[in-house]
């Protein structure tokens, strides 16, 4: 009973840990979105429109940056990698691509 206990708490334990991963890389795509959006609007600072869309991650130390290349603005939201209980958690991240439109100053 009691190694069924626990393996039952383990399975709750991973569950919520892939939960929280999902959530977290949903947040940064959404982040990475935003920053290229206001880029592709023509925003003075799309980095900080992306920074705010971070929300709570962003005192986790997440960070946000849109580059424009020619014709197509890249935004990257990233959170550094950290550990839990001894295990390696390797860095989240989300990259979103949007193609300037000929209005864009």
């Amino acid at each position: 009973m009691a190694i069924g206990f626990g393996v039952v708490v383990l399975i709750l334990a991973l569950i919520l840990a892939l939960s929280s991963i999902g959530i977290t890389r949903q947040q940064l795509c959404r982040a990475a979105g935003e920053a290229a959006r206001a880029a592709v609007e023509g925003a003075s600072d799309p980095d900080l429109v992306g920074s705010e869309a971070l929300g709570a991650l962003l005192g986790r130390g997440a960070r946000v940056y849109a580059l424009r290349e020619g014709a197509w603005v890249t935004a990257r939201a990233s959170l550094p990698a950290h550990g839990l209980i001894g295990w390696a958690i390797p860095e989240a991240s989300c990259e979103v691509r949007a193609r300037l439109s000929v209005m864009t100053p």
